[in-house]
């Protein structure tokens, strides 16, 4: 099975939505654990879990596929090499928030903060390119989150 974006053009307009409903998926799941934490129903282990285990993987896995993509239209290029920043920097934002709920440390939490925001600014720019190409992205990212 040939992967996409080897050795031909390919149009990454599917990936960069993908990430957009993973952003969202990844917010819906941790703000319902959340809700379960600031009621006291899970503890900040358990919160630090469902991070671990249902939200890194994904976005691992994403980055994954968004090294794979080598060729993609000229067009695009800037989109996908900020879908990769926004993926790194993601990435670090959970790592961190995990790290904080396990160490009961505020100050990673305002860190995670921190990082959470400058990589949702890069997916607002990527949700408003792709809006501006008009393509269907969700509202939740491109109004509640900026």
């Amino acid at each position: 099975v040939p992967v996409r974006g080897i050795g031909e053009v390919v149009d990454a307009t599917p990936d960069l939505q993908r990430v957009v409903s993973e952003e969202e998926r990844s917010t819906t799941r941790f703000r319902a654990a959340a809700d379960q934490f600031n009621t006291g129903r899970i503890t900040a282990k358990a919160l630090a879990e469902v991070i671990e285990r249902g939200i890194l993987p994904t976005v691992r896995a994403t980055r994954e596929r968004f090294d794979l993509l080598q060729k993609v239209y000229p067009e695009q290029q800037n989109l996908v090499a900020a879908c990769r920043a926004y993926l790194r920097l993601r990435d670090d934002s959970w790592r961190v928030r995990t790290a904080a709920f396990r160490q009961s440390s505020m100050s990673m939490l305002r860190e995670a903060d921190t990082i959470e925001r400058a990589s949702l600014e890069i997916l607002g720019q990527v949700t408003a390119a792709l809006y501006a190409q008009g393509q269907t992205v969700s509202n939740v990212i491109r109004h509640d989150r900026q």
